[in-house]
């Protein structure tokens, strides 16, 4: 039996990486996108997150004043000012933990930040 020997070395894998000359292709792959961007998952999230109403925090380049206060709801000037900060877009809630003092009323902490406009 013959034994073939190869005598150039830089040919022995273009039969598998190039195309055949009388095949052409119909447009050219984006194999980048092909194998990076397969992040469906991510995208599936984000559009169900949107779909509930729920958005992303403040982008980086907003400038918060953060502040802290215990809210009593049962006071019509606590209600207000708490009403306010849930409702208004100038601020953001960060934390929010709510309890039953020793005496019998209902207290809010809420660490909120007041979004600071650029002049």
């Amino acid at each position: 039996m013959a034994k073939k020997t190869l005598e150039d070395s830089s040919d022995n894998f273009e039969q598998f990486s190039g195309v055949a000359p009388d095949l052409k292709r119909r447009d050219e792959r984006n194999l980048v996108d092909e194998l990076h961007k397969k992040n469906w998952q991510a995208k599936t999230v984000d559009n169900f997150e949107k779909s509930m109403g729920i958005t992303p925090g403040p982008p980086e380049k907003q400038k918060m004043l953060m502040k802290n206060r215990i809210f009593e709801p049962g006071y019509d000037k606590d209600q207000e000012l708490l009403n306010e900060l849930m409702n208004s877009p100038k601020y953001r809630i960060v934390y929010q933990k709510d309890n039953w003092s020793p005496d019998g009323s209902y207290k809010i902490f809420i660490i909120y930040g007041e979004l600071l406009e650029d002049k």
